[in-house]
């Protein structure tokens, strides 16, 4: 079955958030895994969300031939149909059950089942179910290597189409025939792992920089031929004036005479003016090669080690987060475009390394 994920120029918005989720995305892929990367709040959960169908476009399409589920971060409810997979006995399931390594008894434990336990069951029901699209969110967040070694196995075996939020690197090497970057100018879907895709990103941005220092060049140099120009053109339009010249020096004005009629004054201004059409043409190549510039940003804060378990206590309530203005997550708007909500109390306490 020739199975294809097409977004056709997909903008989002949601709708608390002032600003755009995802910007005229356009892309296409086929069976395999692709990795959805960049950085936080580039819109790599919004595009497993609209890719799913729990999302629907303001506007452009999504196109996918086949089924969908999409496996979220959280695992807070069991999976949709976990019971009938838990439950089967198909030896497809048998299969995946110790692939993944779920025990028998988990179908009644499920509120004591770690996080751990809960993806591995999230992942091998939505592959039990064969979809032709598949969207994982952070599939080995917390786990240890035991079980993100079996998970990703497992992963290998989707013969559909995959698509993929992850920060490791090394998931996304192994997994991935190719990467979406979200994040820059305009997103962009490059072959082979995050790694490859990084290393071209990078060639990329060189060629381009060089591309912009011989544009800056060029337009320097013009510039300063335009200059001369100005300055040939003002001297013939002096000499086109007989005014300040004494009656009796008939050598100046042969001169002016002379190029009149040989039409030299005219030839100055006609070469300014072509030169400057030149330095507006070098200057609009110049704008046109987006260079990204890469800023080194954070905030800086002294460390120490505290002598106390508990370091911080936050009371409940809102936080405003500025005039008409979100901070929604990747996953869902926040509640309120001015506030943000803080839980009952958040407490921040030392762990043990």
């Amino acid at each position: 079955m020739n199975l294809s994920l097409v977004f056709d120029d997909v903008t989002y918005a949601y709708p608390s958030s002032p600003g755009v989720a995802i910007d005229g995305l356009g892309f296409s892929v086929h069976s395999g895994w692709t990795g959805v990367v960049g950085p936080n709040g580039a819109g790599k959960t919004t595009v497993l969300r609209l890719a799913t169908g729990l999302l629907l476009p303001t506007a452009g399409s999504v196109r996918l031939s086949g089924t969908s589920i999409y496996c979220e971060q959280r695992t807070d409810d069991p999976p949709h149909r976990w019971r009938d997979f838990l439950e089967s006995p198909d030896p497809e399931g048998w299969e995946i059950r110790g692939r993944i390594g779920i025990e028998d008894d988990w179908i009644e434990r499920w509120p004591t089942l770690s996080h751990g336990e809960r993806k591995r069951v999230q992942i091998a029901v939505a592959l039990w179910q064969s979809p032709a699209l598949l969207a994982v969110d952070e599939p080995t967040n917390h786990l240890d290597h035991t079980a993100a070694r079996m998970l990703v196995d497992a992963l290998e075996r989707h013969r559909g189409i995959g698509l993929l939020v992850s920060h490791d690197r090394e998931l996304l090497d192994r997994l991935c025939a190719r990467c979406l970057f979200l994040g820059e100018h305009q997103p962009v879907l490059r072959p082979g792992g995050y790694t490859q895709g990084r290393e071209q990103a990078e060639r990329e941005q060189e060629a381009t920089v060089r591309e912009h220092s011989l544009a800056r060049k060029e337009r320097r140099r013009l510039e300063q031929e335009a200059s001369k120009r100005r300055d040939l053109a003002s001297r013939a339009d002096r000499l086109r004036s007989k005014r300040g010249i004494a009656k009796k020096d008939h050598d100046a004005k042969a001169k002016i005479d002379h190029a009149r009629v040989t039409g030299k004054d005219a030839t100055a201004g006609r070469l300014l003016n072509q030169m400057q059409g030149r330095v507006a043409q070098a200057r609009q190549r110049e704008d046109s090669i987006d260079v990204t510039k890469n800023r080194e940003l954070g905030i800086w804060m002294p460390g120490g080690v505290s002598p106390r378990d508990l370091i911080v206590h936050v009371a409940a309530g809102e936080i405003g987060v500025g005039r008409g203005s979100a901070l929604p997550s990747d996953s869902a708007p926040a509640s309120s475009p001015e506030t943000a909500s803080v839980p009952e109390a958040a407490s921040c306490s030392k762990s043990e390394h």
